[in-house]
């Protein structure tokens, strides 16, 4: 598994194919030429989104201009983003059941069959947000056994 830390709050893993996937879409991926390439090439195999900042769902509309883009992203994500945005871009929406009383969910990545990834609702206050409103993301290699532990605020990763 190759990662590109992009900043605290958008990380990228790689497969042994070169195929990327965004774990948040944080405006700074712009600045990167390798995930630009993978867009434009169509070898950029989604997004998670953690959350429904906008800044992060505003880049997703330049990262779908070539090819369409996978999106993962929690019902609660979801509707946040389509309320507040008219056209987020050429997007093939994954749900992500985390909601209610679910607050982890396994998923698969369509074209990185050797990722395994586990969302996870993030601990807050009660009160605070609803579940779904903000994820952590666990992404697993079942090829080389690495992990990668992720939320918007710290990166872990585990040889």
């Amino acid at each position: 598994m190759k990662i590109i830390e992009i900043d605290t709050r958008a990380v990228a893993v790689g497969d042994e194919h070169d195929h990327w996937l965004l774990l948040s879409a944080a405006p700074e991926i712009a600045r990167h030429a390798l995930l630009d390439a993978a867009a434009q090439d169509g070898r950029l195999a989604g997004v998670v989104l953690l959350d429904a900042q906008l800044e992060h769902a505003a880049r997703l509309a330049a990262l779908s201009r070539a090819h369409p883009l996978a999106l993962y992203a929690t019902p609660g994500v979801f509707e946040a983003l389509t309320t507040r945005l008219a056209h987020l871009g050429d997007l093939r929406w994954h749900p992500l059941p985390v909601a209610g009383d679910v607050r982890s969910a396994e998923f698969g990545v369509e074209g990185m069959a050797s990722l395994r990834c586990i969302a996870v609702d993030e601990e807050r206050d009660e009160g605070e947000a609803r579940v779904g409103d903000r994820l952590a993301l666990i992404v697993e290699d079942r090829l080389s056994g690495q992990r990668l532990a992720f939320s918007g605020a710290a990166t872990e990763i585990v040889p």
